[in-house]
């Protein structure tokens, strides 16, 4: 049932990305929405406070990182309609 709500895909766990640290070739994993990261807060603010972007409306940045180099890298998750 289409609620024409934008949400993240992979926030809400419709879809899984498969990214691969590009220093040592690993699956990264996903450490969830960047702006979860900014205070122990973040997690309960409204998107419109922790926006990283004029667009909040229509990305979620999510931080993954490598679990054998520590590598972290910023993967920007288009919302979608349902």
């Amino acid at each position: 049932m289409k609620t024409n709500q934008l949400i993240c895909p992979v926030c809400n766990g419709l879809e899984k990305k498969l990214l691969y640290c590009n220093n040592c070739n690993q699956p990264m994993r996903d450490g969830g929405k960047l702006s979860d990261y900014y205070d122990s807060y973040s997690p309960s603010l409204p998107p419109s406070v922790t926006a990283d972007s004029t667009e909040t409306d229509r990305i979620c940045t999510h931080l993954y990182y490598c679990p054998i180099c520590n590598n972290d890298f910023r993967y920007i998750v288009m919302k979608k309609e349902y």
